[in-house]
């Protein structure tokens, strides 16, 4: 079994972000009690003792105030590696690093689905970026294609919560369009060649 702690926010540069850190359960025990330990604020670390006596295998940063959140977030980014065995550090590192993001308002929250109206599969490409990197994706796209009725389509079309940007909320020629200059602009950003070139292994009704 596995714990998730969940690095969210709700007054993110986007609004509601969140990252979420899967490990196992035991090791997500020990991150919650070693933060407990070290956290400044006595009532916070009374109730993350609360929580490790309940057995709960999720914790998300909005379940505390905006000053506990940040405190938790301190401890992770300054004092959790070094209390990690060897063993766990490049795990820890993980978390440290979504940590690091929450800090810095670059949550990676959103996601770009290079997927088909009435596509089948489960699969599709996607790419799981910052909000404002998905947002810089759209307005790309509606700045380049050809069809001003896709253009303002693009413009209007706003992240959703999961923020993500679908291509099968378009029909197969807006999607064709967008492919086509996703292929022209690649070299605009390295993740936008990588969905290019995963395209052909996406299903076509």
């Amino acid at each position: 079994m596995s714990g998730i702690f969940v690095i969210d926010r709700e007054d993110g540069p986007w609004g509601a972000e969140a990252e979420m850190w899967d490990a196992p359960r035991g090791v997500f025990f020990w991150a919650v009690e070693t933060i407990a330990e070290r956290v400044r604020d006595e009532e916070l670390a009374a109730l993350l003792r609360e929580f490790l006596a309940g057995g709960y295998g999720w914790l998300a940063l909005t379940c505390y105030t905006p000053e506990q959140a940040t405190e938790i977030v301190r401890v992770i980014r300054e004092e959790l590696r070094s209390a990690a065995d060897a063993g766990l550090r490049e795990i820890v590192d993980d978390l440290v690093a979504i940590a690091d993001r929450w800090t810095s308002g670059t949550l990676v929250s959103a996601t770009v689905r290079l997927d088909r109206p009435g596509g089948k599969r489960d699969d599709v490409p996607q790419w799981d970026a910052t909000a404002a990197d998905v947002d810089w994706v759209r307005g790309v796209l509606s700045r380049h294609v050809a069809s001003p009725a896709l253009a303002t389509k693009l413009a209007a079309h706003p992240l959703k919560a999961p923020d993500w940007l679908s291509f099968k909320e378009f029909s197969d020629d807006e999607v064709d369009e967008m492919l086509a200059v996703i292929l022209a602009e690649h070299e605009s950003l390295p993740a936008l060649a990588d969905l290019a070139a995963e395209w052909d292994a996406v299903s076509r009704p």
